[in-house]
């Protein structure tokens, strides 16, 4: 019997090695989950950090392009103002142009006017004093105007019957 001690002590030393393997191996497996779980936190705040960075990196680039669409709206309206002043100036330069000639017509369509009755009160005046001359002339020489007129067609045709 002398073996059943030294048989158990192979067998107490396999359970030990057995307990101790375990042991070890759970101690292993702890330290492996507990650094793959210290990974992955590190991981995910990378990831955030990361994710961050991007945010803040896309917000300055959309202010950025805002700021840019903001400036080209500006200059096109500031260019629209100026295009308009001119086409306002140039309105106005022209309504002054209209105006001007507007009145230099109502002057000359008034000075025709004038000269419209002065022609007419004229006609008039001259045709009393034809009147009056071919009543002067009938009564100095006795004869109608129809009788002179025919005194006068027998004077030319017999000039020209003359100059035959």
């Amino acid at each position: 019997m002398k073996q059943t001690p030294q048989v158990l002590l192979y067998v107490l030393t396999a359970v030990l090695a057995g307990l101790l393997g375990y042991a070890a191996r759970r101690f292993v497996a702890e330290g492996k989950v507990r650094s793959a779980e210290e990974q992955a936190a590190a991981i995910l705040e990378q990831a955030a950090r990361d994710a961050e960075a991007k945010v803040r990196e896309a917000l300055v680039e959309a202010k950025e392009e805002a700021v840019r669409l903001r400036q080209e709206a500006e200059q096109e309206l500031k260019e629209r103002r100026q295009e308009l002043q001119r086409l306002e100036r140039r309105l106005s330069h022209k309504e002054e142009n209209l105006d001007r000639r507007l009145a230099q017509l109502e002057r000359k369509e008034e000075a025709l006017n004038r000269q419209t009755h002065e022609l007419e009160r004229m006609q008039a005046e001259v045709g009393e004093l034809i009147q009056r001359q071919r009543a002067e002339l009938e009564r100095v020489s006795g004869l109608t105007a129809e009788e002179a007129r025919e005194q006068l067609l027998k004077a030319v045709e017999n000039e020209v019957r003359h100059e035959m």
